[in-house]
């Protein structure tokens, strides 16, 4: 990845990109596209300010006048996958070999008691991804993770899945449109893609 790579001008524009059947799929989970039925590639990175009709309100945003969804599920997604990309380049360039974890946590985090430690982690179990279970709404809590390094492409690749349509199966598998209860599979975040990743 390049330093300062735009997400959405990285996804394709072609009116049947993979892409776009997931990103059809309601929530913030995709923060930054527009909020249309086709999720229009145009309406999403537009050129130029765009006047809202009656309002003289004027976005420079690209979003064409269309309201785009809350959040920065795309930046987020881009992110975790220049961390998994920089983690295999640093193994196979540098190390020689793989990590057996890889941590994830935001920078702003602060710890109210120490971390129990890896050593722990694996002797209660070696292939658990570890996740706060705090501050998750429904689903998995994204602000900390230790991950096996054989579960890296599940936590940290879901650009991929989204880029090559693969999010949408993970999404109809393990949360499908008529979730039970239909208000978390309606209500789609950050956070309930990353459980649908995990558990996929």
């Amino acid at each position: 990845v390049a330093w300062g790579d735009r997400p959405l001008e990285l996804l394709s524009k072609h009116p049947n990109a993979p892409w776009r059947r997931a990103a059809a799929r309601p929530g913030p989970w995709i923060g930054g596209l527009a909020e249309t039925a086709d999720v229009g590639h145009d309406d999403i990175t537009g050129s130029g300010d765009q006047a809202l009709e009656g309002a003289g309100v004027k976005f420079s945003d690209g979003s064409g006048g269309h309201r785009v969804r809350p959040g920065a599920g795309l930046a987020q997604l881009r992110a975790l996958q220049w961390c998994a990309d920089a983690v295999k380049w640093h193994e196979k360039h540098v190390l020689g070999y793989e990590y057996t974890y890889v941590l994830y946590g935001r920078w702003d985090l602060q710890w109210l008691i120490p971390f129990t430690g890896l050593s722990l982690l694996h002797a209660m179990d070696p292939e658990a991804v570890w996740v706060s279970p705090v501050m998750g709404e429904f689903f998995a809590n994204d602000r900390f993770a230790v991950v096996p390094r054989r579960w890296l492409a599940a936590y940290f690749e879901g650009w991929k899945l989204l880029v090559t349509g693969e999010a949408e199966r993970v999404f109809e598998s393990q949360m499908p449109r008529a979730g039970s209860p239909v208000f978390i599979a309606e209500s789609t975040n950050c956070e309930a893609f990353l459980q649908a990743r995990l558990l996929y």
